[in-house]
């Protein structure tokens, strides 16, 4: 039971960073696009309040999404994980039940 325990920690960490890369590689190149792209600059007149008003719009409208994706996609891997635990548990709770029995059957012969 140990080892399939590992197995899907293994495979829940490799998920977890795969999801986590992938979450930073679009807001890389949102940046890139709207920095080198779109010609806002930090200061002077293209950084008007109204310019980054324009960013903060089109990097939520753009990446809120594929965060969210990321996230269903990650609570989705954590039921999945909690049900195979519980089966896990249910499957030593039998086990345990059985050597109770056993136990107690060797208790009363004796």
């Amino acid at each position: 039971m140990a080892v399939i325990h590992k197995k899907n920690n293994k495979i829940f960490k490799g998920v977890l960073i795969s999801l986590i890369v992938l979450a930073i590689v679009p807001m890389v190149i949102i940046f890139t696009l709207w920095f080198k792209g779109l010609g806002v600059g930090i200061g002077g007149t293209t950084g008007t309040t109204e310019t980054w008003s324009h960013f903060g719009s089109f990097f939520g409208g753009v990446l809120g999404p594929i965060l969210s994706f990321f996230s269903f996609t990650a609570i989705i891997y954590t039921v999945y994980l909690q049900s195979d635990s519980n089966k896990v548990q249910a499957l030593a709770n039998k086990q345990a039940a059985e050597d109770r029995l056993t136990s107690e059957k060797l208790a009363i012969k004796s």
